[in-house]
């Protein structure tokens, strides 16, 4: 293979799905999505015996992040404060210059469909660590801010500094 291209090819023959319905990342489940398809391998940092992972899925383009969004609820009766649970909303994709409150009306759209009714200021954009919130993305766009596909998620529960009232939509 001289191309991530023709691995690619290679790859959609011998599993007869689309080159477009599946992405290529490098290093296994968490790694980084191989986008520039133009590459050669050793241009996309592949060395011998380099892990490659298949995902389902659409590719994103040169430019794009995917995010996995999921709504945090904090357990009614946490051991730990700070655990979670998660309830999948799907993904969205994003630019490069995209910024948190860029993102805000498609995750709007995501919970209405799943029964939600949330304002744009309960809604927080943050990484997510297993079970546990991350840090939170602010003004800046979301590569500056060191985001590439990852899972995120949005957050309407209370932050430890506004724990008086309850952000939560009452359908939650």
């Amino acid at each position: 293979y001289d191309t991530v291209q023709s691995l690619k090819e290679q790859i959609s023959q011998r599993i007869n799905v689309p080159i477009d319905k599946f992405t290529l990342k490098r290093g296994g489940k968490q790694g980084i999505e191989l986008k520039d398809l133009t590459k050669t391998l050793q241009g996309s940092s592949f060395v011998n015996l380099s892990t490659v992972y298949v995902e389902y899925g659409q590719p994103t383009k040169l430019g794009e992040f995917r995010l996995v969004l999921s709504l945090a609820k904090r357990l009614a009766e946490p051991q730990d404060k700070e655990l979670f649970e998660f309830e999948d909303l799907g993904e969205v994709y994003i630019s490069n210059d995209d910024r948190p409150q860029d993102i805000v009306d498609q995750v709007i759209e995501k919970l209405a469909k799943k029964g939600y009714e949330v304002k744009p200021n309960q809604i927080r954009i943050r990484e997510r660590h297993n079970e546990r919130l991350g840090r939170i993305y602010r003004k800046r766009t979301m590569k500056t801010q060191g985001v590439y596909d990852k899972s995120c998620l949005l957050y309407t529960s209370p932050s430890p500094r506004d724990r008086q009232k309850s952000r939560m939509p009452s359908s939650a």
